[in-house]
């Protein structure tokens, strides 16, 4: 049996347009106070199986136009199994679980802002293909239930893809 735990804090830069839960995509960082991020990891393994679970929160500050983007926490719980061939350095782990996101609404100039805020539950479906040091992956989520923005957006499915090398 395995087990790991990572805790974490971080600074996370947007890099696109999200939905109303992602609201620091595609901003200008002259009108807003960066979010503090924290994280935490849980990993377990017996033998070929294993489930991780991870939470990421990010606490907000009111910004220069008296705009507050409200709290968010991320999390997920995904099951593993993992083949594994020693003989070619090569691994296959498939994975399923769920995955959720809850974001409080947003204020400006200390009032709530309508048609802000929400959360999502999505299935989630996944491969990692493991070689050497290097892992490729790719995930899918798909929503089950959600209500952003009072109902009135949609997030869709989505589909990621993960390139990482252990050092």
């Amino acid at each position: 049996m395995a087990w790991n735990r990572y805790v974490s804090s971080h600074y996370r830069t947007p890099l696109g347009v999200g939905s109303s839960l992602k609201p620091f995509a595609g901003q200008d960082d002259a009108h807003r106070q960066r979010p503090a991020v924290f994280n935490a990891i849980y990993t377990l393994r017996v033998n070929e199986w294993g489930f991780n679970a991870d939470a990421t929160g990010r606490l907000t500050a009111t910004n220069a136009n008296q705009y507050r983007f409200g709290n968010r926490l991320n999390s997920s719980l995904v099951g593993f199994y993992v083949q594994q061939w020693e003989s070619a350095s090569l691994a296959l782990m498939p994975s399923a679980g769920f995955y959720g996101e809850v974001a409080h609404k947003d204020r400006e100039y200390g009032k709530i802002v309508a048609e802000t805020g929400g959360h999502l539950l999505a299935g989630t479906l996944g491969l990692d293909v493991h070689r050497e040091s290097w892992m490729l992956g790719i995930n899918a989520q798909l929503p089950v239930l959600q209500k952003i923005s009072e109902g009135l957006v949609k997030d869709h499915s989505r589909l990621g893809i993960h390139l990482a090398k252990t050092f």
